[in-house]
Order: C-alpha cells, then structure tokens, then sequence
C-alpha cells in the first residue's frame, strides 16, 4: 500500500526533491490524464498554426496570388495564433 505524503511537513531541500518526485510518481496517472484533456486540444490547434506560421515564413519570397488573394484567410490564419496562442494553458505560468 502506498503510504499518504505529509504535504505540511518542514523539510530541507534533499528531503523536498524526494518528496516531489514521490508525489509525481504516484499522482503520475491523474497528473498525465488531466494535462492531456485539458491542454492537449490547446497544444495540437497551437501546433497546427505555428506549422503555418513557418510553412508562410520560409515561403516570403515566392510569388503570391495578389494583395487581396488570400486576405480573408491570413485575418483567419493571425486571428487563429493569437486566439490559441493567449488561451493555451501551457503559455500561462
């Protein structure tokens, strides 16, 4: 049986890192199921944009289609990074 941590504790710093390394092994299953649903939807769509973002980067100096070609689509692709970008749990200490 895995014994309960003591979380109010005075402890010195050897004693801290045991006990938080304890604390993420037997919390490892709850830990990992709560980051994945809740930050893991937030990390794909943030992923998926920053690949635009430097698929469109490396290309600047190929010819585009016009000014107003794909202007609706760059105001989506922008508004996209940075909706995902302040949102995303994993950009918030």
């Amino acid at each position: 049986m895995v014994q309960k941590i003591e979380l109010r504790k005075t402890r010195d710093f050897s004693a801290k890192i045991n006990i938080t390394f304890d604390f993420i092994r037997q919390n490892f299953k709850i830990l990992a199921k709560s980051i994945i649903y809740i930050s893991g939807p937030f990390i794909l769509v943030e992923g998926l944009f920053m690949g635009i973002y430097q698929q469109k980067t490396l290309a600047l100096g190929q010819a585009t289609p016009g000014i107003f070609g794909n202007f609706l689509s760059e105001v989506f692709f922008w508004f996209g990074i940075a909706l995902f970008s302040w949102y995303s749990p994993t950009s918030h200490p």
